[in-house]
């Protein structure tokens, strides 16, 4: 079923607290009573609307044309309130509490009672800057800020007031149209709207006393594994000190495939120790294996937050640009990630393992976390996956000299692997390099007779210089190759 409401950009403050409390509310279409502080928030935007009226002046031109020419010099500077904004591009729709348009940017300002800003309260921000920069065509910086509300007086400014802000990014953008497509699943029943892991938020939630998903409330299923039952015990006889025994049940549970524990161990973690950027980090890989990308972003957000230095976090983040089709960030997560190669992964007190797709960690901190085994490939003694997927990055954005460039230096490190000569001969293959491109196909069918993707794009690569017998040589091959069990061509299928 296509759901084609337009979405409230409130709703991601919404989601960022409770996703499954915007079922109850839009989808079971329960409304509670409004909490005293929901209400409180309700009479200060008026007292501020108030105070802003008294000074305001009414606009002499559509304000369409007045912000085309602020930054021409045009015309003079402007602050607005209760600005309306929307995307139809991505259906979101929106009323931001004040705006400053200016010369060389524009700043966004949202009120909240403070003193903290909720993650779910920056991707509101985050989306009023979509929004407003699709919808009046807006090409210069964007400045988001959060402004406490509280202690106003009558001269109250919510620029002198700002308790967080940020310069609105690419890579924030990303993250807005991801959790709207999140969104758009829940509605559309293609995905389930999330609880919190958090206890603490269903204790000041409004439908605490209607939910069924109420932490307060309702115990967790168990895992009857004796290695997580003991776990269980640790947790229950050390709860308030005990995070290590919740994060190694969530790396056994993410291990083991079962990446819904994973993630509420790995909260369960986080809530007794906030700032560990392993929690953060094994919980945003449990997300990816989901394919809960917007989540996984988050916490690989939250990873980096905590320690900038951390490479894993940004290849993994890059990972996940890539499969939403984000080369852009994808290629800048890669290009941090190779950067940070030489002078960090080596000295971190921890390493990173690719096995089926997900990543885990073996950290060695006074024995907290040292029971994950059964790792295939480390990249902290050899960055070739970075190269790997950052050549295949670029050569979705067309970019194929630099593919082959991040390919070559695959194949310095180990010149035995068939699949890397076959990723650098399909980009030189798309660059028009058919001689370069045959050559390379002829050393992978010579490490793996079985390629059938060598044979295939060699075959393009004949026939493109006129070499019509050998192609058809190579078609038949490929066709025959392809119907056998097993044909040698599992890794090649980034080329396919």
């Amino acid at each position: 079923m296509k759901w084609d409401r337009q979405i409230p950009i409130s709703w991601l403050n919404i989601q960022g607290y409770c996703e499954y409390k915007l079922f109850l509310r839009e989808v079971k279409g329960i409304r509670p009573a409004v909490l005293t502080i929901v209400n409180e928030g309700i009479i200060a935007h008026e007292e501020i609307q108030i105070a802003h009226e008294k000074i305001a002046k009414e606009l002499e031109e559509p304000i369409e044309d007045i912000i085309k020419k602020i930054p021409k010099g045009e015309h003079e500077t402007i602050s607005l309130s209760e600005f309306n904004v929307c995307s139809k591009k991505w259906g979101l729709i929106g009323r931001i509490d004040n705006i400053h348009i200016l010369r060389g940017c524009v700043a966004i300002y949202d009120f909240k009672p403070g003193p903290k800003v909720s993650w779910g309260a920056q991707r509101q921000l985050k989306a009023y800057a979509l929004a407003f920069k699709e919808q009046f065509h807006w090409d210069k910086e964007i400045n988001i800020a959060v402004s406490s509300y509280a202690g106003k007086g009558d001269d109250w400014d919510p620029t002198q007031n700002v308790i967080w802000d940020k310069w609105y990014t690419s890579e924030d953008e990303s993250e807005v149209i991801a959790i709207v497509q999140r969104l758009r699943g829940c509605f559309e029943g293609k995905r389930k709207f999330q609880p919190t892991s958090k206890p603490g938020k269903c204790k000041t939630c409004e439908y605490r006393d209607i939910c069924s998903m109420n932490l307060i409330n309702n115990s967790q299923c168990i895992n009857d594994r004796k290695t997580i039952e003991d776990h269980n015990n640790a947790i229950e006889l050390e709860r308030k000190n005990n995070s290590s025994a919740c994060y190694t049940r969530g790396v056994i549970n993410s291990k083991t495939g079962n990446f819904l524990k994973a993630i509420e161990d790995f909260s369960g973690e986080l809530d007794l120790s906030p700032n560990d950027k392993f929690g953060y980090f094994e919980r945003g890989n449990a997300y990816k294996s989901l394919k809960e990308y917007p989540e996984a972003i988050d916490d690989y957000n939250k990873t980096v937050f905590l320690d900038p230095n951390f490479g894993p976090a940004y290849h993994n983040r890059g990972l996940v640009y890539y499969d939403i089709q984000n080369y852009q960030n994808a290629i800048k997560d890669f290009t941090k990630t190779l950067e940070m190669h030489t002078n960090e992964w080596k000295s971190h007190p921890c390493m990173i393992y690719i096995h089926h797709g997900v990543s885990y960690l073996q950290v060695y901190d006074n024995q907290k976390r040292n029971n994950i085994k059964n790792v295939v490939r480390t990249l902290s003694q050899n960055p070739r996956e970075a190269y790997i997927t950052r050549g295949k990055t670029y050569v979705k954005i067309g970019e194929y000299g630099k593919a082959i460039e991040d390919f070559s230096r695959v194949i310095q490190y180990d010149p035995t692997f068939f699949r890397d000569f076959i990723l650098r001969g399909h980009a030189n293959l798309l660059l028009k390099n058919y001689r370069k491109a045959i050559d390379d196909y002829n050393t992978a069918i010579k490490l793996n007779p079985n390629a059938a993707n060598a044979y295939r794009f060699r075959g393009h690569a004949l026939q493109s210089i006129n070499r019509i017998d050998e192609a058809e040589a190579d078609r038949k091959k490929y066709e025959f190759l392809k119907k056998q069990p097993i044909h040698g061509e599992k890794e090649e299928s980034a080329v396919s």
